[in-house]
């Protein structure tokens, strides 16, 4: 299936506006492709596509008029871009697919994606207290949990993968 670029819908003579409005269009229907064709999973502004457990967060980079994507769910870096869907997954594909070959290669093992799952066991006072805490602020246990694990990791933004 080939998808267009968002770039491709721009006419001549069109304002900056009207230009930044086209690819922020075109991006979005490539995005909802990109969810129907490889059955990536839309987060908020971030869609995610997943390979091997590994979990790529994908956004668009509009000053190069391309989609580029990171794997978020170990902590060694791959990246991946595309300009269709279809790249882009292909990109994505090749990504893990070489990161596994090469960890092999140099007679090692690749990091295995972090799950976002994390089981902890605590006294039942401490669970008392931090049920009490949520309820307090109006979210759930593990939501509290992760507000509070974030802040403590100094990471503002959490990226979660499904």
């Amino acid at each position: 299936m080939q998808v267009p670029n968002p770039v491709a819908k721009i006419e001549a003579g069109q304002t900056v506006a009207d230009r930044s409005h086209a690819m922020v269009c075109g991006m979005r229907s490539l995005m909802s492709s990109a969810a129907q064709t490889f059955g990536t999973a839309s987060l908020g502004n971030a869609t995610m596509m997943e390979y091997k457990g590994y979990k790529g967060q994908i956004d668009f980079d509009s000053e190069a008029g391309i989609f580029v994507g990171e794997v978020i769910n170990t902590h060694d870096g791959i990246t991946f871009s595309g300009r269709s869907v279809e790249e882009l997954s292909n990109s994505f594909h090749r990504a893990v697919d070489d990161y596994l070959e090469l960890s092999c290669d140099l007679g090692g093992e690749a990091e295995q994606p972090f799950s976002g799952r994390l089981a902890i066991r605590v006294n039942p006072i401490l669970h008392r207290a931090i049920a009490d805490c949520a309820e307090r602020e109006g979210k759930s246990v593990a939501a509290w949990i992760a507000d509070c694990l974030s802040r403590a990791a100094g990471v503002n933004t959490v990226k979660t993968g499904g």
